[in-house]
């Protein structure tokens, strides 16, 4: 018996789960990449009292997220989808 054996695999509820994606053909950066890339950030837009419950370390869930490329520095996408912006709180 080997230790490869002797390890229990890992169960779905122990398996980290990814953010959702809304369609298979999503718009690109000028780079080529999508939302999901590495390469790309998720930079919330906040309402007056997002920003105001933000200062004082309340937790506020964004109005708008624009997706930014960090290579070419591009927004080339933008979403306001209950599930991604409950994703990015």
């Amino acid at each position: 018996m080997s230790r490869s054996d002797l390890r229990p695999e890992p169960t779905p509820a122990a398996q980290v789960s990814a953010p959702p994606t809304l369609t298979p053909n999503q718009p690109t950066c000028g780079c080529g990449h999508t939302r999901d890339h590495y390469a790309v950030s998720a930079e919330a837009s906040y309402s007056a009292w997002g920003w105001f419950c933000n200062l004082f370390g309340i937790t506020a869930e964004p109005k708008r997220l624009d997706y930014r490329c960090r290579q070419c520095d591009q927004v080339f996408d933008t979403s306001d989808d209950p599930k991604l912006l409950g994703h990015h709180i």
